[in-house]
């Protein structure tokens, strides 16, 4: 019997989705979205409080839209995987974690580099030296998603999740922070909006940064970590740079095929099968606190640019 699984929103994320499960065996997908379309290819809804038996929900909507539709779900007992972040407020998200714990009912938080099967490879070769760390390097951003001044998220806002998820996957926890560059420009004509700037995370004797720009030619989402007996690169833009490195000049590539995406979805299709309960939210509340924190120093430093 197939599974229906229901995609809420339709934007570049949705449609990503929708093309991952259209290749799943046993799997129906359904689109809620406002702008209701008219295609015998895929089922399209615009009430998602009628629908009958949904096995699954997945949520690729404005953060704003997040507490809404997901609280909805949890409360039918219906699993969920939700786009990044949790909600809008911190309170919200405390409210899910409470609902997803009490119903039993999974909430996956889709960090995507934190599902890329290259960098869940790369960890666990690195994890056991953990305890010696030396350095993390991380670099992110790119120019081809457009932000506008003071409409909808910033760069940062949008980006922070991914490197913050992922420190505080390896690290537990984050300590202090200190924006050692900033740099913010809104281009005058469309009001596109660019952010620059480099984070240093205090962790004893550590060297732990992170770099993003999304200005003009600028492609990366690169993490660089290094113990006392090994290191590795991981390049979500380019495969082929996976590597882990013994400095016994052991040198091993990894380069595995399934996305990001492919693999959460698998994770998220797995759980609705074997009826288990997963969630990743307390990582999520974690990322939330941090990247608030951030946020609000850089809406300081933004403002002495006015």
């Amino acid at each position: 019997m197939n599974k229906k699984i229901l995609i809420v929103g339709y934007g570049k994320i949705g449609k990503r989705y929708l093309s991952i499960l259209k290749k799943k065996k046993n799997i129906e997908p359904i689109i809620f979205t406002r702008n209701f379309i008219k295609t015998k290819k895929v089922k399209f809804i615009n009430d998602y409080k009628e629908l009958n038996k949904i096995n699954g929900a997945i949520i690729a909507t404005p953060v704003n839209t997040h507490f809404q539709y997901t609280k909805f779900f949890l409360e039918k007992n219906i699993p969920v995987l939700l786009e990044k972040p949790i909600a809008s407020q911190l309170k919200q998200a405390n409210e899910l974690k409470i609902l997803s714990q009490k119903r039993k009912t999974s909430l996956i938080i889709n960090y995507s580099d934190l599902f890329d099967p290259n960098l869940i490879k790369l960890l666990k070769y690195i994890s056991p030296e953990i305890k010696y760390l030396n350095k993390i390097d991380m670099h992110y951003g790119n120019n081809r998603n457009k932000y506008y001044y003071k409409v909808a998220a910033s760069p940062s806002e949008d980006w922070l999740p991914h490197p913050v998820s992922v420190l505080i996957f390896i690290l537990n926890k984050i300590y202090n922070f200190k924006i050692i560059e900033y740099k913010f420009k809104v281009n005058k004509k469309n009001g596109q909006l660019f952010e620059k700037f480099k984070i240093k995370f205090d962790l004893k004797k550590n060297n732990i940064l992170l770099n993003f720009s999304n200005f003009y030619k600028t492609n990366m989402r690169k993490i660089y970590i290094e113990t006392k007996n090994l290191s590795f690169n991981f390049d979500d833009y380019n495969k082929k740079k996976n590597n882990f490195f013994l400095k016994k000049k052991i040198k091993k590539k990894v380069s595995l095929k399934t996305s990001s995406f492919e693999n959460v979805i698998n994770i998220f299709l797995d759980t609705i099968e074997k009826k288990i309960f997963f969630s990743n939210i307390h990582l999520g509340l974690k990322e939330m606190k941090v990247s608030a924190d951030i946020i609000k120093e850089i809406s300081l430093l933004r403002k002495n640019f006015k």
